[in-house]
């Protein structure tokens, strides 16, 4: 899709690794996963039209690639958002975005929020966000091989509040130290996203 075809072609054509072992080597490899979850190798294709589920670019930032420079030194992730689903315990919801006061961040879901259920439709609809946290077999996990790993919410650290304009654009605005109680309405700090249907190749 033009969004990606600019700055990483190959992501439009990826293949699951393990498709490609013969049985053997696959029951060998798959020893070392720590993801349990189906599919095995992982999932990032996630965007349906019409759902806040997906890959979302800030309008105007040329998609993935996220601008062009002279350099070829750009931070293109902070025109990056992401609705989408854990790497490793799949069935709990991760919002990602790539500049949050100068930072990438990453945030588990508090609540009942569906990414597949926020539409037009819906209207806004706030979530609340908190802190990330990971445990294997009861313990904080940092890192080192398990295969019972889960992701949980820790401290609440505030609300984004999403509104599908249309089936491709989206606007979001994050809260930070806010609960959704607290939130009314979108501010002048609301940014406007879309799948980067209008990307253009960098010469």
């Amino acid at each position: 899709m033009a969004a990606y075809n600019n700055r990483e072609p190959w992501k439009v054509n990826t293949v699951a690794p393990l498709d490609h072992f013969t049985d053997a080597v696959k029951a060998e490899v798959l020893t070392r996963y720590v993801r349990t979850a189906e599919p095995r190798d992982g999932k990032f294709d996630y965007d349906v039209a019409g759902q806040a589920v997906g890959t979302w670019f800030v309008v105007g930032s040329n998609g993935y690639a996220g601008g062009e420079t002279n350099d070829g030194k750009t931070e293109y992730w902070k025109m990056h958002l992401s609705l989408a689903y854990d790497y490793i315990d799949s069935a709990k919801l991760t919002l990602s975005i790539g500049d949050l006061g100068g930072q990438p961040t990453q945030f588990a879901i508090l609540g009942d929020a569906d990414w597949t259920k926020i539409t037009a439709a819906s209207g806004p609809v706030k979530v609340e966000l908190a802190q990330r946290m990971y445990t294997a077999d009861g313990k904080q996990w940092s890192g080192q091989f398990s295969t019972n790993i889960v992701m949980s919410p820790g401290p609440a650290k505030g609300t984004a509040l999403i509104e599908m304009t249309g089936a491709e654009t989206m606007k979001v605005e994050v809260f930070l130290g806010k609960t959704p109680a607290q939130v009314t309405g979108f501010t002048a700090a609301a940014k406007t996203y879309d799948r980067g249907q209008d990307a253009h190749m960098i010469q």
